[in-house]
């Protein structure tokens, strides 16, 4: 159903799309149509705005689709809108380039491989494309190099990649895949015939094939952290966070204007099941809707978080599992600044937090004896980049999922140096006092 708010019709523009609300999961989207460009229009799902084209096929009415909002404007979507039309009307193939265009330059490949990403039989979430846009900016000085340039000189490739890494050296291999995908994409594409796949630009670039960092705890380091979480995190709701975060190993969460991604900051208490013992992660990593089984603990967690969120958040608290004084806890981050001999000093009062508890959580699922492919299911990760791994009915291991979420939970807590559960309390009952 449309929102009372928006019009059926109107010129569009970006401040005007970007205040267009998403309508509710299950209801049907709904359609508003450029005064502008009256062919183009805008379709608000639950968790897209995309452009349409429509045109008229042996009398039959056929919509196309040229781009997500805001990957793409509004006036570049008039754009396409236009050249996609003319195509259609001379009869030739709107989902391709002119092939004539045989000089095809770095700017125009990461224009088809886009569109590749936004319509393919998996599209991509847009955080994947924001971060494909921010590596495309990192190569200005390509943009409007032609790709055989680029596969016929590697040096000049593997120069830029040293130059990059001299202050971001993930950042500079993260770059050059960037390019190597998009020229492999364009290239297989034959639009421009003169291109191999196989010589790719990235040839001579010197990786630094970082190994991840190994930021999780080990079993010794436990008590310390527990020791730091009950002494120096003061606010209830970030503690029970931080304890949720290595019960379960969920990851951060983000929430940018519109765009939102499923984590422990952004868990809404309509994403929690205490008959099932579930949490339901909307929009979780590649906007996959991932139901994670956990712990009598975790649950234990939210429930202490929950009294104590009514306490000091009561506003926010109806709504986020974590609340805080601005709607949700943002940053788990447990830092702090002081003055000392004339300068700022941080101090960190609790690590590892985020995203290393996370990496603690895959640690010691293993150090409990739980096995790999189980320990992947419980984190969330993709299970279908391996044919076996796919033919996986993941729902019928909902049982078998709880009772390998509990067996870490007893890990960390035969571990932790005292009883999690019963410190908890006290420092809660204790914070019920002084409030």
């Amino acid at each position: 159903m449309r929102p009372a708010e928006v019009p059926a019709s109107v010129s569009l523009s970006d401040e005007r799309i970007a205040r267009w609300p998403f309508v509710s999961r299950g209801h049907r989207p709904y359609r508003v149509r450029d005064q502008d460009a009256p062919r183009l229009w805008i379709e608000v799902t639950a968790r897209n705005q995309l452009f349409l084209v429509r045109k008229e096929v042996g009398g039959k009415s056929k919509d196309i689709r040229i781009g997500r909002f805001p990957a793409m404007t509004a006036a570049k979507a008039r754009v396409r809108t236009a050249e996609v039309l003319e195509k259609i009307d001379k009869g030739e193939d709107h989902r391709r380039p002119d092939k004539s265009n045989s000089g095809a330059t770095l700017a125009d490949a990461w224009e088809y491989y886009r569109k590749t990403l936004e319509r393919g039989r998996r599209p991509r979430s847009l955080r994947t494309i924001q971060g494909y846009e921010h590596a495309f900016q990192t190569l200005k000085t390509f943009h409007s190099v032609p790709l055989r340039v680029l596969a016929n000189d590697p040096q000049r490739v593997a120069e830029e990649h040293e130059r990059i890494s001299e202050k971001h050296p993930t950042t500079a291999d993260a770059t050059m895949r960037f390019l190597r995908a998009c020229y492999r994409a364009y290239a297989k594409s034959r639009l421009d015939p003169a291109l191999r796949p196989e010589m790719y630009p990235t040839s001579a670039v010197v990786w630094h094939n970082r190994k991840g960092e190994e930021k999780g705890m080990g079993q010794g380091e436990l008590k310390k952290w527990f020791r730091d979480l009950l002494a120096n995190v003061k606010d209830p709701v970030r503690r029970e966070m931080h304890y949720f975060t290595l019960l379960t190993g969920i990851r951060r969460g983000d929430k940018r204007g519109q765009w939102e991604s499923s984590g422990v900051t952004t868990l809404r208490w309509s994403d929690v099941s205490g008959r099932r013992r579930e949490v339901t992660l909307q929009r979780a990593k590649g906007s996959k809707k991932v139901i994670l089984p956990i712990s009598v603990a975790a649950m234990r967690c939210l429930l202490r978080a929950r009294v104590a969120g009514r306490m000091l958040y009561p506003v926010h608290a109806a709504e986020w599992c974590f609340p805080s004084a601005i709607g949700r806890v943002a940053e788990p981050k447990e830092t702090s600044w002081h003055v000392k001999k004339g300068k700022y000093v941080k101090t960190i009062r609790l690590s590892p937090v985020g995203h290393a508890l996370r990496n603690s959580f895959e640690t010691f699922g293993r150090a409990a004896g739980i096995e790999r492919f189980r320990v992947k299911l419980l984190m969330g990760h993709a299970v279908d980049q391996d044919i076996t791994d796919s033919y996986t009915n993941v729902s019928a291991l909902r049982e078998q999922l709880r009772e390998a979420a509990e067996a870490v939970a007893a890990f960390i807590t035969r571990h932790a140096g005292c009883d999690p559960d019963t410190e908890l309390i006290k420092r809660l009952q204790n914070q019920g006092t002084a409030h």
